[in-house]
């Protein structure tokens, strides 16, 4: 019993270590029903069992899971029916790389069982370590959708050990950054990068300046003159300058 017990806290322990890694990773809940048979050897007949569970599976390999079974076990010749709650932690181990809609897992645990007389092989109800272990695969579907398919082994460290198997069918509801197949949670969507500028249309270039054309041989002022002799625009008549030579200066329009 020392050693079982020196078992039961080292699973503990491994429990809260894998509760402690990787708090981003998948989350889930579900319930669980099957059929609880007992070893071929024991006059007791196979039952429906229920239960719920809880767990964690990290980006890696390791993950935990609590789980509460309960069924009624009865004689088969139907003299008696007792009560048995399980209540268990689980270390869970994915010994592939996470990938895809299907994920096997490895379990292995302890725990304690609630039974009720005469299934405790006593006269009251009594409660008893036991330890589990197990193999099954998570189905993910949709974007929170969980299935659960396992078969596990339980013994119960009664007065007399006794084992079960237990065949257990779960849905559930998942939640956490690695949501599984389908769209992208947003927190592991990439920043969008920055995107082309804005097209802005330049300015048309401004056009010629008008420009002045001194009259030569005189001291007259610059007269501007349109650049554009078709426009018609401009400051003033087209003029051209007289032929410089003695005498009073002539400005003559231009033809």
């Amino acid at each position: 019993m020392r050693r079982l017990n020196g078992l039961a806290l080292v699973l503990a322990t491994s429990t809260l270590v894998a509760m402690g890694a990787d708090a981003g990773s998948r989350t889930w809940i579900q319930v669980q029903g099957g059929l609880v048979t007992q070893q071929p050897s024991s006059d007791i007949g196979s039952e429906p069992g229920f239960g719920l569970g809880w767990g964690r599976q990290s980006a890696g390999l390791w993950g935990w899971e609590a789980s509460l079974l309960e069924a009624s076990p009865k004689d088969q010749s139907g003299h008696w029916t007792a009560r048995e709650t399980h209540l268990d932690g689980s270390i869970l181990l994915d010994p592939f790389v996470p990938s895809g809609a299907w994920r096997p897992f490895l379990r292995a645990g302890a725990g304690g069982s609630s039974l009720q007389s005469p299934l405790s092989l006593s006269l009251r109800s009594s409660t008893r370590l036991n330890l589990v272990t197990g193999l099954g695969a998570q189905y993910l579907f949709g974007e929170r959708g969980l299935g659960t398919l396992e078969l596990r082994s339980m013994n119960v460290r009664s007065s007399v050990p006794r084992t079960e198997v237990q065949f257990l069918l779960g849905l559930g509801w998942r939640w956490g950054t690695h949501a599984g197949p389908g769209p992208v949670a947003p927190e592991d969507r990439p920043f969008p990068g920055p995107g082309p500028a804005p097209w802005v249309q330049p300015l048309p270039a401004p056009g010629p300046e008008p420009w002045v054309v001194p009259v030569p041989g005189s001291d007259q002022a610059p007269i501007r003159r349109d650049p554009d002799p078709n426009s018609g625009q401009g400051e003033g008549p087209r003029v051209r300058p007289a032929d410089p030579g003695p005498g009073p200066k002539v400005i003559q329009p231009a033809p």
